[in-house]
């Protein structure tokens, strides 16, 4: 899903750890209710969109969420 509100990729637990991703830190989110949670990151994840493609690093959502394009990755292919 694209998500115009969102600034990074996010990807569902159970994804990154089939994908093999490390964490590299963490991060404060902040979602749209105003709450605030602690998330690690991981990377680096290879995102390919039609003939486009960027590597970013990821939030690490909870596992089973729904993926999420952020600006940072439609800015990197020239869709924002």
């Amino acid at each position: 899903m694209t998500d115009s509100g969102a600034v990074m990729l996010t990807l569902p637990q159970d994804l990154v750890e089939a994908l093999g991703l490390r964490e590299k830190g963490k991060v404060i989110v902040t979602y749209a209710d105003e709450r605030k949670e602690e998330r690690p990151i991981a990377g680096i994840v290879t995102v390919r969109v039609g003939n486009r493609s960027t590597d970013v690093n990821c939030i690490v959502g909870p596992p089973n969420s729904e993926p999420l394009l952020g600006q940072i990755v439609l800015e990197a292919m020239d869709y924002w």
